[in-house]
C-alpha cells in the first residue's frame, strides 16, 4: 500500500523511462512561452504603423514575423500537448496499477468491511480526478504553460520598461497569496467533495449491480433512499467547495483590474511625459491582457492540483488503514521490481 503514498514516485518512474519525451516537451514549453512573450512586441510596431510613429515601410516585415511566430506557437503547442498528455497518461496508468496492486494484497477481511462497489470507484472515479488534472491542464492557458508566461510576462517587463513591470508583478504576487490561502482553507472541503462524489458511484453500482436481488426483495424503495442521502451529501459538499472557487475568482479578478486600472493611469502618465515609448506601453497593455489568462489558468490548475491531491489522499488512507498479507505483496511484485508495464512501446 506503501506504493501509492508517493505521487512524485510514480512521476518519477515514468520521467526516468521517458527521458527523451520529458526533455522535448520541457523544450517545447519554453519555445513555446518564448514566442508567445514576444508577440506582443511585434503587434505593438504593427499598430505603430497605423499611428504614425513608426513608418509604414515597417508594417510587411513585421506583419511577416508576427504570423511566423504565430505558426511557431502552434506547432510548439502540439508538441508539448502530445507530450505531456502521453506522460501524464502514463503517471496514471502507474497509480493505477499501484494502487490495484494495494487492493490485490489486502487481507480477505479487509473486503468485508468495504464493498466492491466503492473499491472500483477508486481506480474510476478518484484516479479520474488525476486523470482529469493531466488532460485539463495541457493546454497554453493551464498548468506549466500558464505558469511560464506568468513569470516569463514579469522578466519581459522588467527589462523592456522597468517602470511598467512593478504593475504586472503587484499582479503576479497578489494572485499568489490570494491562492495559497486558498489552499490552505480549502483542503477538508477537497476531501469531502472527492469522498462524497466516490460514495454516490459505488452506491449506485452497488445497487445495479445486484438489481435481481434488490427486485426480489422489493428494496427499490430502500435502495432509492440509500442513493438519496449520498447524492444529498455530494450536492451539499459540491455547493460549499463552488462558494470557495467564487470566492478564490472574485479576488482574482479584483487583483487583476486593479493591475490595468493602474497599468492604464500610471502607464498613460509615463508616456505623456515621454518616459515609455507609446510601442512599449501597447506592448504592455498587451502583456497584461496575457497575463489575466495565464494567471487564471494557474488558478485553475491549483484547485485542480488540490482536487487530485485529495482523491489520491483518499485512496491511500483507505489501503493504508488495515496491513497487507505479506505472502500477497512478496507474490505480487511492485513496479520497481517487475518494471513498467509496456516499458518497450513508445
Amino acid at each position: 500500500a506503501r506504493a501509492i503514498a508517493s505521487r512524485a514516485a510514480a512521476i518519477a518512474r515514468v520521467a526516468r523511462r521517458r527521458p527523451r519525451s520529458v526533455a522535448l516537451a520541457f523544450a517545447a514549453m519554453l519555445a513555446a512561452s518564448a514566442v508567445v512573450l514576444a508577440a506582443p512586441m511585434f503587434s505593438s510596431r504593427i499598430i505603430e504603423c497605423f499611428i504614425g510613429a513608426r513608418p509604414e515601410a515597417h508594417f510587411a516585415r513585421a506583419l511577416a514575423t508576427l504570423c511566423s511566430l504565430y505558426l511557431g506557437e502552434a506547432a510548439f503547442t502540439f508538441v508539448y500537448v502530445r507530450c505531456a498528455c502521453a506522460l501524464g497518461e502514463e503517471v496514471v496508468a502507474s497509480l493505477r496499477r499501484d494502487l490495484f496492486r494495494a487492493l490485490l494484497t489486502q487481507r480477505v477481511r479487509f473486503f468485508d468491511e468495504h464493498k466492491s462497489a466503492e473499491l472500483a470507484a477508486l481506480l474510476s472515479v478518484e484516479l479520474g480526478t488525476v486523470r482529469t488534472l493531466v488532460v485539463a491542464n495541457a493546454s497554453r492557458d493551464r498548468g506549466f504553460r500558464a505558469a511560464c508566461e506568468c513569470v516569463g510576462t514579469v522578466v519581459v517587463l522588467f527589462a523592456v520598461a522597468p517602470k511598467l513591470a512593478p504593475v504586472l508583478a503587484f499582479a503576479v504576487m497578489s494572485f499568489a497569496i490570494v491562492t495559497a490561502k486558498f489552499n490552505r482553507k480549502t483542503g477538508a472541503l477537497f476531501a469531502m467533495d472527492a469522498k462524497a462524489q466516490g460514495a454516490v458511484s459505488a452506491s449506485a453500482a452497488a445497487t445495479l449491480g445486484s438489481v435481481r436481488t434488490v427486485r426480489s426483495f422489493g428494496g427499490e424503495a430502500k435502495a432509492f433512499r440509500a442513493f438519496g442521502v449520498d447524492a444529498e451529501r455530494a450536492r451539499t459538499s459540491g455547493v460549499a467547495l463552488s462558494k470557495a472557487r467564487a470566492a478564490l475568482e472574485c479576488a482574482n479578478r479584483g487583483c487583476i483590474y486593479l493591475s490595468l486600472v493602474v497599468l492604464y493611469t500610471f502607464g498613460g502618465y509615463l508616456v505623456k511625459s515621454g518616459q515609455v515609448p507609446v510601442g512599449v506601453y501597447l506592448a504592455a497593455v498587451g502583456y497584461t491582457f496575457g497575463l489575466i489568462f495565464a494567471t487564471q489558468g494557474v488558478v485553475n490548475t491549483a484547485a485542480d492540483v488540490k482536487a487530485a491531491s485529495a482523491a489520491l489522499g483518499r485512496a491511500r488512507d483507505l489501503v493504508t488503514a488495515r496491513t497487507p498479507d505479506p505472502s500477497l505483496c512478496e507474490l505480487i511484485p511492485t513496479q520497481a521490481q517487475a518494471g513498467e508495464v509496456g516499458e518497450k512501446r513508445v
